[in-house]
């Protein structure tokens, strides 16, 4: 699954920064959860995306107002979220602002906070101007208190027709308002990774009802050890959302024969919708890497085959020169190896152990 790691700011909103296909399906103006599965920091913020930045690292810059329980470092997945205008929200606010009644502030917090979104315990500040019963300009008052209550409930957007009240609180209950968003905050992330799931799931079933377009690309290698080029294979297609696996079955001490598959989802929009599944088959250290690309057009398809291609030719070839042997002997069992018999590419098979290597280019004329 995609993650992003969070680096914070004093900044309004956020700017995600990653590849520009793995970030494409966002742009400015969403809105956007932020979650974080660690087991000891289970939680979730509510953001709008202010900017993107295409680049090889995945980063968010995140306003560290709005944390919570997480920190610079940690690791975050994202989900799109539409919010619903609000009807109404309560803000609570210290009984400290004598000058200040609980009741409809509309009037004077509608404007600035306009088209914002905010969440459950998120703090909301404004500005009140004041004056005193002649009529004179007094210094403003500087509103700021916690988002308690809303019609529908948090997340939230302000719009047209919301109505803005505050209540007083002292500053105990102030604090517990404060906890109890946050442990909502938390216990909604259970939901929302359920919501990505279900997305997923949405998108692959709309792949098998169309019937779109898979090709695929076969790559066969000699003497490499399976597993490692499985894994190096991944590293290419890291920071894309994993739909199934990873797989891994080895049949043999020395993973000589070997079986992984992976399934990553390439794009989440439906326009541009593309599933690469990767596989890697070996026996004997010989085998084949399979890469197969379904997507809704052929120029999706294509696109994405010819990207990773010569990607995948490097990593196998790399392998492959690295297993090249530096004496004529068998690296399985010592025996001496019938330098005549070796193959055009190097290959050349063991006569009492029968395990194929690969000969250096020195020994093969």
């Amino acid at each position: 699954m995609l993650e992003f790691r969070l680096v914070p700011q004093f900044r309004n909103n956020c700017v995600i920064q990653g590849k520009k296909e793995l970030v494409s399906s966002f742009k400015e103006g969403d809105t956007v959860f932020l979650l974080s599965k660690i087991p000891t920091k289970t939680f979730s913020i509510l953001t709008k995306v202010e900017g993107i930045i295409d680049s090889d690292e995945n980063l968010i810059y995140i306003d560290q107002r709005i944390l919570g329980k997480l920190a610079e470092n940690d690791m975050v997945t994202i989900l799109k979220h539409n919010p619903a205008e609000a009807l109404t929200i309560y803000l609570a606010i210290s009984e400290s602002f004598s000058r200040v009644f609980s009741g409809d502030w509309t009037s004077f917090a509608k404007k600035p906070l306009e088209n914002k979104v905010f969440d459950f315990g998120q703090e909301v500040s404004f500005i009140i101007p004041w004056e005193d019963e002649h009529g004179n300009q007094l210094p403003p008052i500087a509103i700021s208190g916690f988002v308690y209550s809303t019609v529908p409930t948090p997340p939230i957007k302000v719009g047209l027709q919301t109505k803005i009240y505050l209540k007083k609180f002292p500053e105990l209950q102030l604090q517990k308002i404060k906890q109890t968003g946050f442990e909502k905050q938390e216990a909604r992330v259970n939901i929302l990774d359920n919501e990505i799931q279900q997305n997923i799931l949405h998108l692959m079933q709309t792949i098998k009802q169309n019937n779109y377009p898979t090709k695929a690309n076969k790559y066969k290698f000699k003497n490499v050890n399976a597993k490692q080029l499985f894994a190096s294979i991944n590293e290419v297609f890291k920071g894309f959302r994993v739909v199934e696996g990873p797989t891994e079955k080895t049949f043999d001490s020395e993973n000589q024969s070997f079986l992984g598959s992976i399934v990553y989802l390439a794009e989440e929009t439906t326009d541009s919708l593309a599933v690469i599944d990767l596989q890697v088959l070996a026996k004997n250290q010989n085998g084949e890497v399979i890469l197969m690309v379904t997507a809704k057009d052929n120029d999706v398809v294509y696109n994405l085959l010819n990207k990773y291609d010569l990607l995948i030719r490097k990593i196998k070839i790399g392998l492959e020169e690295k297993a090249e042997l530096k004496v004529e002997i068998c690296p399985s069992c010592g025996a001496d190896l019938p330098l005549d018999d070796v193959d055009s590419d190097g290959s050349i098979e063991c006569l009492y152990c029968h395990r194929t290597s690969i000969i250096p280019k020195s020994y093969r004329y």
